[in-house]
């Protein structure tokens, strides 16, 4: 496997088919993490609710779902709900978490808000090419007991992705436009990146500069509908639709190809392209992206003049 493995692997539990170079995440199905439990003071259920014939169908596609609560030591937070997922993190006294503005839910008291711009250089890299609020917002406990803050996910139904970016490097992640929603501490830096083809740039969903984030620590991502995450082998190949895409390893190749022939190409669905990532890295990808949300819900808007009463 590639030297960047997602937060939280552990042994497969019992039953769980293993498979060759897929390495189950821990919790899954969910389970109910120490740090879920210190905060809630009881178990979460499995939200997911997997059976064990999912759990094979699932290791046989070597897809797993990002993972609930930080591992024990460290890092203290947990991602709760169902759908419009919140991020409970338990701040140490003088430890910090940064978020997107405007994602606060609460913070105890003892929990000191602040907002800056990171340096005019990375404010306007992030604005610009990552899509993301000129400002960034921290939140540091100033106390000296642990003190907790919530953030919830932008969007109705959004999921929250856990990445933790210091095993990829200097490399770090490529992400969508304004998928970055928090990150624990404040060592995260954003830049960007040129995508490697004028295909690729044009017919992949993802524009012709690509927005990257690196640093240390866990970076919280955000995705729509269901939200999988899975590493490709060197060379290997998937296809995946050109919204779908939430975030990938730098060292993943973003493509591009036809959908397929010209009927499917005219009347699959997928329009004329659809983006194919190329190995070794981790992927992630989303059910439903909110650009395609917003075409759905303006689907059912009404149009044109006013009905009469």
């Amino acid at each position: 496997l590639p030297t960047a493995i997602p937060l939280g692997y552990q042994a497969p539990p019992p039953g769980y088919p293993p498979q060759q170079g897929y390495p189950p995440q821990a919790g899954y199905p969910p389970q109910a993490m120490p740090a879920q439990q210190a905060l809630y003071g009881q178990a979460i259920p499995n939200q997911l609710n997997m059976g064990n014939n999912e759990q094979a169908i699932m290791a046989a596609a070597k897809f797993f779902p990002p993972a609930r609560s930080s591992p024990l030591g460290g890092e203290q937070w947990a991602i709760v709900g169902a759908e419009t997922q919140v991020l409970a993190v338990i701040l140490p006294p003088g430890q910090e978490v940064m978020c997107q503005p405007g994602s606060m839910m609460h913070s105890d008291d003892g929990v000191t808000a602040t907002a800056d711009m990171g340096g005019c250089c990375d404010a306007l890299k992030r604005t610009c090419c990552a899509g993301e609020d000129l400002f960034r917002a921290h939140y540091r406990n100033t106390s000296d007991q642990p003190r907790t803050v919530t953030l919830a996910s932008p969007y109705p139904g959004g999921k929250l992705l856990p990445v933790d970016l210091t095993p990829l490097g200097s490399q770090g992640l490529v992400i969508k436009k304004s998928a970055f929603t928090a990150a624990m501490g404040s060592n995260v830096q954003f830049g960007v990146t040129l995508v490697k083809s004028v295909a690729a740039g044009c017919c992949a969903g993802q524009g012709f500069v690509l927005a990257t984030i690196q640093g240390s620590g866990t970076v919280f991502l955000n995705g729509g509908g269901t939200v999988l995450q899975r590493v490709l082998a060197a060379g290997e190949k998937i296809t995946v639709d050109t919204q779908s895409l939430v975030a990938c390893a730098r060292s993943v190749e973003i493509g591009v190809r036809r959908a397929g022939s010209v009927m499917m190409m005219c009347c699959g669905g997928e329009g004329l392209f659809v983006c194919e990532l190329t190995g070794p890295g981790l992927v992630l990808i989303q059910s439903m992206p909110v650009e395609k949300a917003a075409m759905i819900f303006y689907a059912f808007m009404p149009k044109g003049g006013g009905g009469g009463g």
